[in-house]
């Protein structure tokens, strides 16, 4: 295993100290005290909210991607959440590789580490006027998603572990950079799944545009 992939298996399954209850780790997942034994604060025998956010946005992330490669083993979505990305993001994702094939042709991306460096480059770009809607939170998914299927075009087999890693630096973003914006804004389920679920593709005319303007920074990489 990787340094990056071992070391977001360590923040995402940290050890429960001695003492820890199943009602002190569901009472923690909720973001509440440990309300059966007083003497052992939460946040001691429990695994931190900020944990439980990362592996429901690792398991996000990676059923996008494995839905993306149309993976043959890939069941239906798990969550609302999960099913909505899957529909929208991916034919938005679609869309705007159509929209940009003659861009995309033109940039060689050879290993999981390149398209890193690219997608941490792009998103550093694309949020540097600080602005921040769901639009743009869920191109992360799709720039991570058109990243992926470039590397298998270009003929990378992706291992286990490599799609893994994607997974965990389309996290590792949201997570430092989104999280707060995020659950300033409804989380998940009140804030994304009310702003897409009920929406028709046909009127995500802007956002696909604005998928169009994103992804146009790809320029500098070739």
């Amino acid at each position: 295993m990787s340094q990056l992939a071992q070391q977001m298996q360590n923040q995402l399954h940290p050890p429960i100290l001695p003492g820890a209850c199943l009602q002190c780790i569901s009472d923690t997942q909720n973001n509440s005290k440990c309300s059966t034994n007083e003497e052992i604060p939460a946040s001691a025998c429990a695994l931190p909210l900020l944990t439980v956010k990362k592996t429901k946005l690792v398991s996000l992330a990676q059923d996008y991607l494995q839905y993306v490669l149309q993976e043959s083993h890939l069941g239906p979505a798990q969550t609302r959440v999960a099913h909505v990305l899957r529909s929208i993001a991916s034919s938005l994702q679609d869309q705007t590789e159509e929209a940009l094939r003659p861009l995309l042709d033109r940039i060689d991306i050879t290993s999981v580490a390149v398209a890193k460096r690219i997608f941490n480059g792009v998103m550093e770009e694309k949020f540097a006027d600080g602005n921040t809607n769901w639009g743009r939170i869920m191109t992360i998914f799709t720039f991570g998603g058109l990243l992926t299927k470039k590397l298998q075009e270009h003929g990378v087999q992706l291992t286990a572990e490599e799609k893994e890693q994607i997974s965990y630096f389309i996290t590792e973003y949201i997570i430092n950079h989104k999280a707060e914006w995020i659950d300033a804004n409804g989380g998940w389920e009140n804030g994304f799944l009310t702003k897409f679920e009920r929406r028709s593709l046909l009127s995500f005319s802007k956002i696909t545009a604005l998928f169009i303007a994103v992804f146009s920074l790809l320029r500098e990489y070739y």
